[in-house]
């Protein structure tokens, strides 16, 4: 990947996260973040391992 795909693919995702942002509201208690992200890094791994599964499957 040339460096040109690289920086569209960057502001796509900002663009992306900006309006993620826009659209949730703010947290009123920040502490209860860390739980969420943790709970978050969790699912995504389950996802990742469950993709790589079905692909090794269809092998």
């Amino acid at each position: 990947m040339g460096k040109d795909e690289s920086d569209a693919g960057w502001i796509k995702r900002s663009e992306s996260t900006k309006k993620l942002v826009q659209r949730i509201p703010p947290i009123n208690k920040p502490e209860l973040l860390n739980d969420i992200l943790q709970e978050t890094e969790e699912l995504i791994k389950i996802f990742v391992t469950s993709i790589k599964t079905a692909e090794k499957k269809l092998k």
